[in-house]
């Protein structure tokens, strides 16, 4: 018969274990973050580590640790809030329904390419920008 270590087992996780205190405020405003996230919901130090590797630039990790439906979605989401508060701004502006969706196309797709005169560049059936082709050398 074999004997039970005793003691706390050994630790599985890679990387440096360090203990974090928040105030409620911060705290509260954590599981607000972790709320807005989808489904399955990140735990608290799953949040906090998302947040760092935000804060701190996208690593390889981070990366890896995000699936592409994932960005996907958050992509949306943020495409979404941008629509809401374009519209929102743009509520007594006396533009024409019109001119309000095309100004919000514009903001939410950018600029389309412009030459150096400010103007438009004609797009290709491609939907590549046009190089000109034209080779008058006289």
């Amino acid at each position: 018969m074999t004997l039970k270590k005793r003691g706390r087992p050994t630790a599985t996780g890679m990387g440096q274990l360090i203990g974090v205190r928040l105030v409620d405020d911060r705290l509260a405003a954590l599981d607000a973050w972790i709320a807005l996230q989808l489904e399955p919901r990140p735990s608290r130090p799953e949040a906090i580590r998302r947040l760092v590797d935000q804060a701190l630039g996208a690593t390889s990790r981070t990366s890896a640790h995000i699936g592409s439906a994932e960005r996907a979605a958050g992509a949306s989401r943020a495409e979404a809030r941008a629509g809401a508060e374009i519209d929102r701004q743009q509520r007594g502006s006396g533009q024409t329904e019109a001119e309000k969706a095309s100004r919000k196309r514009e903001l939410l797709e950018g600029q389309p390419e412009l030459d150096r005169t400010g103007k438009r560049k004609p797009k290709s059936k491609s939907g590549s920008v046009e190089k000109n082709t034209d080779h008058n050398d006289t």
